[in-house]
Formats: C-alpha cells, structure tokens, sequence
C-alpha cells in the first residue's frame, strides 16, 4: 500500500506547488497591469498628468487650465459612482463564467451595463469639455482639441487595449514620454 501513496503524495504536491506558482505569477502580473504607472526617468509630463482630456490643458493659458482642470475632476469626481458600478458589473459578468453552470444572458446583461456605465461617465466628461470649449476663443479650442484627437482609454492602446487589441497596455492615456509604442 505505501508504494500507492508515495506517487499520489508526489503528485499531488506537484499540483499544490503549480497551483501556488501560477496564483503568484497572477498576482505579479495583475499588481503590474493595475497598478499607477511612473513616467520614465527624465519624462516630461506637463501640467497636467492623467489622461488625453486631463492633458489636453497643457499648452492652455495657465488660469485657463487650471479652471479646465478643475472643471474635468469635479465632472470625474460624480461619475465616481457610476464607474464603479460598472466595474461592479464587469465583476459580475467573470463571475458567471466560472460558475459550473454558464448564464449566458446574466453575462451578457452584467456586460451592458458595465458598458452603459463607462459609456455615461465618458459622454459626461465630453459634454463637459465641449461645454468648457464653448467660451474660448477659437485658438485656445484648437489646442483644447487633442484631447477628443487621442484615443478613449479603451481603445487600441488604452489600458484595455492589450495585445489582443492592437496594442501594449501602456495605462490610460497610451506611452509615456520616450516610452517605445
């Protein structure tokens, strides 16, 4: 009988010590995906920092700027809510992938509103910029402008982009200063 469990014993060790291997290489590569991005050494960011549309102030007037800038965080700031529900919804929907039984329209569902969700706080961001853009003078709207020219943090490129989309994942708002695309 013991010349039974040496082999179960090893395999089954051998499966604990994967199992253990794979968990820490996941919550390495999560940590690195998630986590804040620091710009390289030497990198110029501006005034700014942020995304495309916190960024886009940056050749802006400086007293046009900063009332810009602090116009886009009050507008992020109350959608704080509604972006968290909708990544309380994408949660949902891996949820009920690894559940035994698939729900295919409780997945689909928990994926519309995560969508809904992003999609509202994004169009009340833009709204803000354009209603923002609308008491400029037509040179400064022209530098305003990049913002909307760069991509949304989803797209190719973005933080969701990864390399089954187009493009590394280089953190909202694409490649840092010097970072190679």
């Amino acid at each position: 009988m013991n010349g039974k469990i040496l082999p179960i014993a090893l395999a089954v060790s051998l499966l604990v010590n994967v199992f253990i291997i794979g968990a820490a290489v996941g919550v390495v590569g999560a940590r690195a995906r998630f986590m804040p991005h620091s710009p390289p050494p030497g990198a110029m960011m501006g005034g700014g920092g942020g995304g495309p549309i916190m960024r886009a102030a940056d050749d802006l007037p400086a007293d046009v700027a900063t009332a810009y800038r602090q116009q886009m965080r009050a507008v992020a700031e109350s959608s704080r809510t509604t972006l968290q529900d909708a990544r309380q919804a994408r949660q949902e929907a891996a949820d009920a992938f690894s559940k035994p039984t698939f729900d295919k329209p409780a997945a689909l569902a928990a994926l519309a509103k995560s969508r809904a969700g992003e999609t509202a706080a994004r169009e009340k961001l833009e709204t803000a910029v354009v209603e923002f853009a609308a008491n400029l003078p037509q040179d400064q709207r022209q530098l305003l402008s990049r913002a909307l020219r760069q991509p949304p943090r989803g797209g190719p490129g973005g933080r969701r982009g990864g390399p089954g989309l187009g493009g590394r994942d280089f953190g909202p708002g694409g490649p840092r200063d010097g970072e190679p695309r």
